[in-house]
């Protein structure tokens, strides 16, 4: 299992998967003592960026549009004995040709420090921020939304390079929404971890993690009389916040065999709990818990210098800030290829499979009616190209989509972007 927030992964075998960060900047600032700058410009064109069927869009909307993000990016790392400070701030602007309304700013702002505890322990401890308009990947609904993700992480672990090491974490992200209509998908998760590996050296190295993440919605509340999940949601008088209990454990494998392949299998089981039991006007419970496998496999080939190949999967309970449900149950399939053309051009393809199962789904102003389900499916080609150190372009084309369950929540969207990047 893995947490994730909506593009920094959080520490593996932690349980649940809630949004990803966009714009991450923090870690990826300077080791050592130093700065350095960075000016962006990203276009994209996008045939459906509303990520809606023909059914949800109105008069005043249009499907394709073309979005240039211009940016600017600062990072500075600092040590200060054996520990090493930084951090970031990333600020930039999200222009839309044809609905000038989601036009919005972004931020970015984070730092921390990467610690040494003696001969053989380590830590780290990292916070950061992040606004801009909410992602319209699971939106139904043409609302313009501020959305701001706080994050704060701290871990810990020891051990020698080979043998026995042991380690731990707590990180806790809480993402709120501006628009009214978008308030009771704000979400706080707290997540605990702690492991216990053992490296062996060319056998490869099996770690053991045990989890536990509490998921709370704060403005949506269980109680009689209220509409949407189940009976009672979101009238203030009710018996308590919605949320969900997760409970992983996992064992993992990671062992490179030669120089050409690498692999890291794990295999984990998964119980989500619900806060407060809610039910429907059968009598029959609306959000039910789930227990059962997960895994997180990555299998990677590199025959070569040039080719490079990546197969994954990954089987996960989510918690989604978009989406009408209290968790969704997910299955991901993944296939990278890349190639370097020459030291300064690089080509890739790849395509991805993902099915959700949504628990607890209901009615929202978001969901007009309940998701039950959902596949999403995503081709790519990229090119990038970096004539000199400081600057580079990359373009990228893809085809996505999503059949779901009902129909009228199903899109189909043609995309293509362009990145320009210049580093000081």
């Amino acid at each position: 299992m893995s947490v994730t927030v909506a593009a920094e992964p959080l520490p593996s075998a932690t349980g649940i998967t809630s949004r990803e960060f966009v714009g991450s900047e923090a870690r990826n600032a300077v080791n050592g003592r130093g700065f350095s700058i960075e000016a962006a410009l990203d276009s994209l064109y996008d045939s459906n960026i509303l990520r809606n069927s023909q059914a949800f869009v109105n008069g005043n909307r249009r499907s394709a549009d073309f979005i240039f993000t211009p940016s600017a990016t600062l990072r500075a790392g600092l040590p200060v004995g054996r520990q090493q400070l930084f951090g970031s701030f990333t600020i930039g602007r999200d222009y839309y040709a044809r609905n000038t309304d989601y036009d919005r700013t972004r931020i970015n702002v984070g730092g921390g420090a990467n610690l040494r505890i003696g001969a053989f322990c380590e830590g780290s401890a990292f916070a950061q921020y992040n606004e801009q308009q909410g992602t319209q990947l699971d939106l139904v609904q043409s609302t313009p939304n501020k959305q701001q993700d706080t994050q704060y992480q701290l871990n810990a672990g020891c051990g020698r390079e080979r043998g026995i090491g042991f380690g731990g974490g707590y990180t806790r992200i809480e993402t709120r929404n501006a628009a009214a209509i978008f308030s009771q998908f704000g979400s706080n998760t707290a997540v605990y971890s702690g492991n216990v590996r053992y490296n062996s050296g060319v056998l490869g190295t099996l770690t053991f993690t045990g989890s536990y993440s509490d998921i709370s919605y704060p403005n949506r509340l269980i109680g009689p009389g209220g509409i949407g999940n189940g009976i009672g949601l979101g009238n203030g008088n009710g018996f308590g916040s919605d949320g969900v209990r997760v409970y992983s454990g996992q064992i993992a494998y990671k062992r490179n065999f030669g120089p050409r392949i690498s692999t890291n299998l794990g295999i984990s089981y998964v119980k989500a709990d619900p806060k407060v039991p809610a039910f429907d006007l059968t009598g029959q419970r609306s959000n039910p818990g789930y227990s059962g496998p997960g895994f997180d496999i990555s299998v990677g080939y590199h025959p070569g210098t040039r080719l490079t190949g990546t197969l994954s999967a990954s089987r996960n309970v989510t918690a989604s800030a978009n989406v009408g449900a209290l968790y969704t149950v997910d299955s991901g399939y993944a296939l990278d290829v890349s190639y370097a053309l020459s030291p300064r051009l690089n080509a890739g393809v790849g395509g991805s499979v993902s099915t959700r199962d949504y628990r607890g789904a209901f009615v929202s102003v978001v969901n007009p009616v309940p998701l039950l389900n959902d596949t999403l499916h995503r081709v790519y080609a990229q090119v990038s190209y970096a004539p000199v150190k400081r600057y580079s372009v990359s373009l990228t084309v893809a085809q996505q989509g999503r059949q779901s369950n009902p129909s009228i929540y199903n899109y189909d969207s043609t995309s293509a972007a362009v990145g320009l990047r210049l580093k000081f």
